[in-house]
């Protein structure tokens, strides 16, 4: 009986560990176009276990506007976020797109992301991620 429960303890130690370990060059040669953000806290316990490391902007082919904003899990365990990226034309207004909706992303603890997305047309100049 002791070792049945010693067992079953082990396993779920086992399983219960899930977290990333990743490998990258010690002197990247890639540049980034890191933007300057601001960030509006409204929810604490959200920025306790989710935390914008990096926002970086390209434009691509046609001239969209390209964002990818990494993405870090601050804590040990597994976690569910949801995010979407809202898009701004030089007026101010917002235009929709098909990243305007809520996106699912799991992160195993301690992992980082990259997400990014397409702006809908070339008009548009700004951009704000929404985490949830």
């Amino acid at each position: 009986m002791k070792k049945a429960i010693i067992l079953l303890a082990a396993s779920f130690l086992a399983f219960g560990c899930s977290t990333t370990n990743s490998v990258e060059r010690a002197e990247p040669t890639a540049q980034k176009q890191v933007v300057n953000d601001k960030r509006i806290i409204s929810d604490g316990a959200l920025s306790g276990y989710a935390s914008v490391v990096a926002v970086n902007e390209s434009r691509v082919s046609g001239g969209l506007l390209k964002v990818q904003v990494e993405l870090f899990n601050r804590t040990p365990s597994r976690r569910t976020f949801n995010y979407k990226f809202e898009w701004m034309a030089p007026d101010g207004m917002q235009v929709e797109g098909a990243t305007s909706t809520w996106t699912l992303l799991v992160l195993e603890g301690r992992e980082s992301r990259f997400v990014s997305a397409v702006a809908p047309n070339a008009s548009v100049n700004d951009f704000r991620l929404k985490l949830l």
